[in-house]
């Protein structure tokens, strides 16, 4: 798994890091963090402490089932949580247990500050996404863009003539469109 060094000293995937130091940057200053990636023991450490009832031990997921292992999560410090409860969501730092105000795990689509999906040719998106099916990741990419594209063919001609034959034509690529990318979210969350 390919990690990036964040400005606040830890590692996240390389999309995750990205998007971190883009809210950085709107926050002023690194949003301290407590923990982000972790090992599979680090994991199972937290775990086992969790399920013992240990002083200082917080809910933790079992090992292999946690994001945070994967370079999609952070516990943020507390001095951020005001700000991250304002405008973390919109970055695609989205807030998954009510219980924990410190957690929070990333969503690229959900990130309104990610304007533009980098190609789907692109090495580093594709390793990025390593957890996930990529193969299947990858077709749906190619068909929603594809659809896209046509869709934008046929409304954006740069001569300014819509080029829609019928409105069934037109909702069937929306339809395929939409599709593709509901794929793609449902893998992604």
């Amino acid at each position: 798994m390919i990690l990036e060094q964040i400005s606040s000293g830890g590692k996240l995937n390389p999309l995750a890091a990205l998007s971190f130091e883009r809210m950085c940057a709107a926050y002023g200053k690194t949003i301290p963090t407590v923990s982000t990636t972790r090992t599979f023991a680090e994991q199972e450490y937290l775990y086992r402490g969790y399920v013992a009832h240990k002083v200082g031990f917080n809910f933790a997921l079992a090992p292999g089932r946690s994001v945070h292992e994967q370079g999609f999560a952070v516990d943020f410090g507390e001095s951020a949580w005001k700000w991250l409860t304002d405008h973390g969501n919109d970055f695609g730092w989205i807030r998954t247990n009510p219980n924990e105000m410190w957690h929070r795990e990333y969503k690229q689509l959900k990130d309104l500050h990610y304007h533009i999906l980098p190609p789907i040719e692109e090495k580093g998106f594709l390793v990025a996404l390593n957890d996930y099916k990529q193969d299947q990741m990858y077709d749906w990419m190619k068909q929603t863009t594809e659809a896209i594209g046509r869709l934008e063919a046929m409304y954006g001609a740069a001569d300014g003539r819509n080029r829609v034959k019928s409105a069934d034509q037109s909702r069937d690529l929306i339809r395929e469109a939409h599709a593709g990318v509901g794929r793609i979210e449902k893998m992604c969350d």
